[in-house]
This record gives C-alpha cells, structure tokens and sequence, in this order.
C-alpha cells in the first residue's frame, strides 16, 4: 500500500509539473507572435485612410491586446507556482510607490484618472520585493480599468504594529457582497461587465497574498462616492 501510494504520488508530481511547464512554454511561445500581429496591425492602421480598414486595425490591437494580458498572467501564475524570484530583502515603500506611479501612469493618463498616494516616506517592509510588486501592479490594474474615466484611485499604506497595511480605494462600480468571494477564482468575470479581462488578476492576488504571508479582503469604497471598491491587504512587516 505504501509502495502503491507514493507511486501515486510521484506521478501526480509529474504530472503537476508537466502542466506548469506546458503554461510556461506556451506563454513564452506566444508572446513574440503577438507583438509581431500588432506591429502589422499598427503599420496598417496608418499606412491606410479607409475608415473601415481603421476600425479592422484598431480591433486587431484590441484583441492582441488583450491576449498578451492573459499570457503575461498566466506567466506569472508559471512563476508563483515554481516560487521564481522569491527572495526576501528590505523594500522601500515609497520607492515601489514611486515605481507603479511610474509604470501605471500612460493607463492613468489614458482613462483620465486621480490617481493618489499616501504612503509615509520611512515605510518599509522585508519581504518579496517582485512578489509585491506584482501584487500591487495587479490590484491598480484592475482599479484603473473599472472606475469610469474621470474617476479616482487611492493608494494608501501605513503601519499598526508588526502589520502593513495596504488600501487601493476606487470610485468604480465596486462589487456586491455575495461576489466578493467568486472574484478570486480563476477565470471567473461577473456578469455585466465591460471591461475586457481574463478573470486571473485577483485570483493572482490572492495567491500572492497568501504567499507573503498576508490576508486580503474586499469592502467598500473609502473615498467619498457613491459606488467603488476597497481592497485592503495586511501583510506581516518582517
């Protein structure tokens, strides 16, 4: 019986493995043919003046688009499951806060979003620098692409005790309680929504989270509206 069992095992090891790298490789397999598809599709956006064969174009762009999301997501989710770049050092705070500021903002600027921060310039964490990066890219991400342009997003953190504390607050249609949990299953995307997406960004989240030792919730927008959504992550400062 024990012999039996740990071939059992091993095997759906194996097999566990074999499906990691399948996702792996096939993500790094599609990422050059997806920019090269847009790349024509560009070209021939502005190489022709038919307003028929722009609107072609511009679907194509949005499609890639799109497609390339869904395979740097399920790169990342190759990469939480094989533990790749998890290695503990002391991360700056409002450095990282700067970063995101940096690398969101063409998206803020294209939906006309407030995007604020507040974050006490000695904060600091050790931890996954990565890991929180993602974790953070992922959240604002989703934030910036749900609040309505012209809408606003909040980044906050600060310190109780031996726990961070990590709000990003938004003025989007927010999420009914009883969905709250479903969000974080992966490929799960709610009815009536607008907004392009693959269903794996909270769901990456959430694994993050778990894997830097923390906790996440969803709760009501803090910022004064009507409607909106606050995810809220405690993480352990050492």
């Amino acid at each position: 019986m024990v012999e039996a069992l740990n071939g059992l095992f091993g095997r759906l090891a194996e097999t566990l493995e074999k499906e990691r790298r399948f996702t792996a490789n096939a993500a790094h397999e599609l990422r050059t043919p997806l920019a090269a598809i847009k790349v024509h599709a560009q070209n021939l956006a502005s190489d022709t003046t038919e307003e028929r064969s722009q609107r072609g174009a511009r679907s194509i762009i949005n499609g890639v688009d799109r497609m390339t999301r869904v395979v740097e997501q399920l790169l990342t989710l190759s990469r939480l499951e094989s533990g790749e770049g998890m290695n503990r050092q002391m991360v700056g705070l409002k450095r990282l806060g700067r970063e995101l500021q940096r690398d969101m903002q063409p998206l803020v600027e294209r939906r006309g979003i407030r995007f604020t921060q507040e974050i006490p310039d000695a904060l600091q964490i050790h931890s996954y620098e990565n890991g929180l990066y993602v974790l953070l890219r992922n959240l604002l991400d989703n934030a910036l692409r749900y609040t309505p342009e012209d809408g606003e997003v909040r980044l906050r953190m600060w310190q109780t005790g031996d726990r961070l504390h990590i709000e990003i607050a938004d003025s989007g249609p927010g999420i009914a309680v009883a969905e709250r949990e479903r969000v974080f299953e992966r490929f799960v995307r709610l009815a009536g929504q607008q907004t392009s997406g693959s269903g794996l960004g909270l769901s990456i989240v959430q694994e993050l989270a778990e894997r830097l030792g923390g906790e996440i919730r969803l709760d009501q927008t803090s910022l004064p509206v009507d409607s909106g959504l606050s995810v809220h992550v405690t993480l352990p400062l050492e």
